[in-house]
């Protein structure tokens, strides 16, 4: 038998497992809205399609550098307070996105929930921490398929929103689930394991950021900078000096 490095009160034992779901659900359910959405994006902020697409590329990016620096943060007793804080961003980006502020409020809101991916693997953690063996197997096992049940809902629910109720009826909702998610990590979750916490390599998360956003960037104009171009093409009209 492991020892649990987390102390849960009874009243919140049975909740646990259903709120590190619920948790990781909503995360990867909101962060995977931006697909199904593009094409409402282009005709509502009258956007090319290319650029549509930083809505959900945003999202991923920021996502994917979010994940190991929440990880750092999240390794010790301040778990729960990443975790709280996480959640928060994902309601404060689709509130942003929500409003009628135009293409650039969208991409910092998309990029806001983005930073709910990085709730997954500390939903795994605290599994492990505060379960035992009997129980943390199939509750880490459960949350292993969150990502992709959450692909699963937040495609088919955002189509049909959008097509009824309109683009920002899509991020509203969104903003009600990481409210609901928010409440239930507040009170259910424990604190985290009593144990130091890593500093953050800041200078390499700097150095992740910059080298990946500009992979993703080259990547996405190429075709209309021009592969072998060092520099954008001039606009018709404009001279370069």
């Amino acid at each position: 038998m492991q020892s649990i490095s987390l102390t849960v009160p009874k009243f919140q034992q049975p909740l646990l497992v259903p709120t590190l779901f619920f948790l990781g659900l909503v995360s990867t359910a909101v962060g995977s809205l931006g697909a199904p959405l593009l094409p409402t994006i282009v005709v509502v902020d009258h956007v090319s399609l290319v650029d549509s697409q930083w809505a959900l590329t945003i999202s991923l990016l920021v996502g994917a550098l979010a994940t190991p620096v929440m990880g750092r943060l999240g390794d010790g007793k301040r778990r729960k307070q990443v975790i709280l804080v996480g959640v928060l961003a994902v309601l404060i980006g689709c509130v942003l996105a929500a409003l009628p502020l135009g293409f650039g409020a969208l991409l910092v809101g998309r990029g806001l929930q983005g930073v709910g991916l990085g709730l997954v693997p500390l939903a795994i953690a605290t599994a492990r921490d505060a379960l035992p063996d009997e129980r943390s197997g199939s509750a880490i096992a459960l949350l292993g398929v969150t990502t992709a049940a959450g692909i699963g809902v937040g495609y088919p629910v955002a189509g049909l929103i959008t097509q009824y109720l309109g683009l920002a009826a899509a991020f509203w909702f969104g903003a009600l689930v990481s409210g609901l998610a928010l409440v239930s990590a507040a009170v259910v979750l424990p604190v985290g394991p009593q144990r130091l916490s890593h500093a953050v390599d800041i200078p390499g998360a700097v150095l992740l950021s910059v080298s990946v956003t500009g992979l993703l960037l080259a990547l996405s104009e190429g075709p209309n900078w021009g592969w072998l171009s060092i520099r954008p093409q001039p606009v018709v009209g404009i001279e370069w000096t």
